[in-house]
């Protein structure tokens, strides 16, 4: 009798460690399992906010399309030689852009640096050389 009622008990026992090795891994993996949703959510949180603040406004495509055109417009009148339509051109951009809001402006610094210098060029090769941008 003692061997049915021993096998009974080291079945049982198994059971029981491996019913509790379940229920403990369990409760781990449950925690992970919020943490994880949390994270996503956070994540989620953080990406939305991203693309909603990398969004450009009309006014920011529209003097960005402008400031294109107008660079490649002064550097193929430079390539034809036409130097004085290319000062025009980049001074005509200037009077757009001294029009642009402040932080509009911080955000074509960018272009402000280039059309500097390629206005102080444009002005050497069309023999300007009194112009403010020449000191540049």
């Amino acid at each position: 009798m003692c061997g049915n009622q021993c096998m009974r008990e080291k079945i049982r026992t198994k059971f029981l460690l491996s019913h509790a090795t379940f229920l403990t891994f369990f409760r781990s993996y449950k925690k992970d399992l919020i943490i994880m949703k949390k994270l996503f959510l956070v994540c989620c949180i953080c990406f939305a906010a991203l693309f909603t603040k990398a969004q450009q406004t009309k006014e920011q495509t529209d003097f960005n399309t402008y400031s294109q055109s107008a660079e490649k417009e002064a550097h193929n009148d430079y390539d034809k030689k036409d130097y004085t339509t290319s000062v025009t051109v980049s001074k005509e951009w200037f009077t757009r852009y001294e029009a642009l809001s402040p932080a509009m402006k911080k955000d074509f610094q960018g272009y402000r640096a280039g059309f500097y210098y390629n206005l102080a060029c444009y002005e050497a090769m069309a023999g300007q050389k009194s112009g403010r941008y020449w000191r540049f």
